[in-house]
């Protein structure tokens, strides 16, 4: 066991009882009982001496946040308010989405999961993601800790203590990762993509260009819609293909959100026959739809259910053998060879996670349709292909 998984272990048992600062999920109150601020102080500071450790154990003087930092509240922040600096200087997301707009933005990305997904997705970004640790996922503590991070940002099932989750609930994991960093951890599975943006964005400190690159993304996808002719009149089918799953994309998820703005008709089957609100209310009713709400998984059996006028197939393919031979048994079906927009020709295949909740990649879909439908060189250019300056009269 090393020094510093010792460490680890041990800053992430003291959180559960260190009092509220430092990034610590504050009390209504902002206080904590006298004895557990005593023992958690007393136990900090021999962790300090014997590990020569530093880190936010220190109890603020007013007993809410300490000069420098803000308390953050967010109707998606699974913990109470919690202290996080003013202007992050080190930041890690344990979030495998959205690094491309916070690096836009200009935010410090020091460390996040699964580079090796999003690299092949945005190659004119290597380098600029080239300088952003993997932290792995899930995300290691170990490697977050040597990056010494002064905010950390994710998802509840990311942040997560196996035997903390299963006994206390996801509360108690973030508790013990603000024992490294102050820790914003949001819920994903009851919100909408652009809302766990939001979240992302704001905890972040870059609010004000969450603003500018959703207007930026919303220009260019009314611009997509008027070049395509008549999109109420085509049935547009969109399927995410990969090792071990099928899965069609419902109105609710990211891509699904885009081709409804865009204005193309979707396949029943492929559609929450309720609300996105009466869907978190009672998911156990439509158990076909995962990820909250933002697919339904399909089998080889079921293709039928994934036919329109044209279907949109995504999937991670480039150097992926596992993925590309998913997609390959799917191709070979009798069933799939059936379908009208196959016989049409009418299938476009594509590497872009359409199913990730990306700003960029919600782009990257932009130019997949335009080029399908025969209008990429009328739709204005990406601007995430290579990093472009959001625009300033967005900004203001």
């Amino acid at each position: 066991m090393t020094r510093l998984y010792r460490l680890v272990t041990t800053l992430l048992t003291l959180a559960i009882l260190v009092t509220a600062c430092g990034g610590q999920p504050v009390a209504e109150d902002g206080a904590t009982s006298p004895e557990e601020a005593t023992s958690a102080e007393d136990s900090a500071e021999e962790v300090v001496e014997s590990e020569a450790a530093t880190g936010p154990t220190e109890a603020s003087v007013d007993g809410i946040c300490e000069t420098g930092q803000r308390l953050f509240d967010h109707e998606m922040l699974m913990t109470e308010p919690v202290c996080i600096p003013d202007d992050p200087q080190r930041v890690v997301i344990t979030w495998p989405l959205g690094m491309t707009s916070l690096l836009r933005a200009d935010a410090p990305l020091v460390g996040a999961s699964s580079l090796d997904t999003t690299i092949p997705q945005f190659p004119g970004w290597e380098d600029e993601l080239g300088e952003i640790v993997d932290i792995g996922n899930p995300p290691n503590p170990e490697t977050i800790l040597t990056l010494d991070p002064d905010l950390i940002i994710g998802p509840s099932f990311f942040l997560q203590d196996e035997d903390a989750v299963a006994n206390s609930g996801a509360i108690v994991a973030a508790e013990m990762w603000t024992a490294i960093a102050p820790t914003v951890v949001f819920d994903w599975q009851q919100h909408t993509w652009r809302e766990t943006t939001d979240i992302i964005f704001d905890a972040a400190g870059k609010a004000d260009a969450f603003d500018a690159l959703m207007a930026e993304l919303d220009e260019r996808t009314s611009e997509l819609a008027s070049l395509i002719d008549n999109p109420a009149d085509i049935e547009l089918s969109m399927v995410n293909i990969g090792d071990g799953y099928i899965r069609s994309f419902a109105q609710y998820s990211p891509g699904g959100m885009i081709a409804e703005a865009i204005g193309f008709r979707r396949p029943e089957g492929q559609l929450l026959p309720v609300t996105f609100e009466e869907y978190i209310a009672n998911p156990e009713a439509y158990p076909e739809f995962t990820s909250g709400g933002a697919f339904a998984n399909v089998s080889l059996e079921q293709l039928d259910r994934v036919d329109g006028d044209f279907i949109l197939v995504s999937g991670l393919f480039v150097g992926n053998e596992d993925n590309q031979t998913a997609l390959d048994e799917v191709r070979d079906t009798p069933l799939w060879q059936t379908l009208d927009a196959v016989q049409n020709d009418n299938v476009h295949v594509s590497d872009v996670n359409f199913g990730g909740g990306d700003i960029g990649v919600m782009h990257a879909m932009l130019d997949e349709l335009a080029e399908a439908f025969g209008v990429a060189d009328q739709l204005s250019p990406n601007p995430y292909v290579s990093k472009a300056e959001i625009p300033m009269a967005m900004s203001e």
